[in-house]
């Protein structure tokens, strides 16, 4: 073996090849291998199960052998099983009988744990320098940095782990962030600590190939409806007690400062970007918001009557403007809102 290579060889001392063609008559291909490996992975008390299917073609120029060229091809579909399980690769048992039912689909098996990576080859052809009769090889990528080298055999890895990071890892982590950054920082900051893209930071580049371009949706998605993560007048509030601003109505800006004053609940200074991201269809939030309307005004105002001395004389013509458009009169009754000397 190469003494650079970062990879080392591990053995099954059972005939590999015999034991697999007994597993694959008894366990049928089709559907049956996912059901297979899920079963395998629920008994290790797996917490996390991913099937990714990869369309892609990967480079051959940089693999960590030459012999591996025929594993990047478009028509092989790359399983990544993402699991939380203790590993041990000096024994065969180690993958159980139900993940075996992978070689009715692969020649090779490749698997990412931690930071092994590891390669299961029954035919033991003698990858990477090893000997012949060797059925395995892994190599912490990690220590030996073989993803920086890039190595074109770990670019799939590459691609199906960004993409799992920014669809299931980064989104949780941000909201968490934000439900625990705002303790540390001054009320205006919020905002500058979401992941809103730049204008124009990403039209040139192909959607589909820009992770990071519904990352804000999916942060989002993730919130809880009374996580208190949006700015109000005077303190932070959640989808369930806060309101959007009624942009129906042709002075929307100047009510959304009067209602500040007031101190509605009304989310102030949110981002565009933001709001659009709440009312578009596939916002788990969409059916959940609330908005200023004429009634909700009026009932606030009644509660709070004090209040209306914050208010001058122009502020409270353009309140009773909006509130005039109530559905029911009776709403209006006893509203101090009539700019008058008495």
């Amino acid at each position: 073996m190469n003494k650079f290579s970062p990879f080392e060889s591990f053995h099954p001392d059972e005939s590999y090849t015999t034991r697999i063609k007994n597993i694959l008559m008894e366990y049928p291909d089709g559907s049956q291998i996912l059901k297979e490996i899920l079963q395998n992975y629920d008994d290790a008390k797996s917490t996390v199960q991913s099937f990714i299917l990869d369309h892609n073609t990967y480079p051959t120029e940089k693999l960590c052998d030459p012999r591996l060229n025929r594993y990047q091809i478009l028509n092989l579909y790359h399983i990544w099983l993402i699991v939380k399980k203790r590993n041990k690769f000096d024994k065969i048992g180690v993958m159980e009988i139900g993940f075996n039912s992978v070689f009715h689909i692969t020649d090779v098996s490749s698997i990412i744990s931690g930071s092994s990576y590891v390669l299961i080859d029954p035919h033991a052809r003698g990858y990477c320098d090893l000997p012949q009769g060797q059925r395995g090889f892994k190599a912490d990528f990690v220590k030996h940095n073989l993803v920086k080298k890039a190595l074109d055999d770990l670019l799939s890895l590459k691609s199906m782990w960004n993409r799992y990071l920014f669809e299931k890892v980064i989104p949780v982590t941000w909201e968490k962030f934000l439900s625990h950054v705002k303790k540390y920082i001054s009320f205006e900051q919020i905002y500058t600590l979401w992941p809103i893209l730049a204008n124009g930071s990403f039209w040139e580049l192909d959607e589909k190939d820009c992770l990071w371009i519904d990352l804000l949706q999916k942060v989002i998605n993730q919130f809880d409806p009374s996580l208190s993560v949006f700015c109000g007048p005077s303190k932070y509030l959640s989808i369930n007690n806060g309101n959007l601003n009624d942009k129906k109505f042709d002075k929307s800006s100047v009510l959304l400062e009067i209602l500040a004053k007031l101190e509605f609940p009304i989310f102030v200074n949110i981002p565009e970007p933001i709001v659009n991201k709440l009312e578009q269809d596939i916002s788990k939030h969409k059916k959940l918001l609330n908005y200023v309307t004429p009634e909700k005004i009026c009932k606030y105002i009644h509660a709070n009557l004090n209040r209306l001395n914050n208010l001058g004389r122009q502020e409270k013509l353009i309140l009773l403007e909006y509130v005039l458009k109530v559905n029911d009169a009776s709403k209006l009754y006893g509203l101090p809102l009539l700019p008058l000397e008495n």
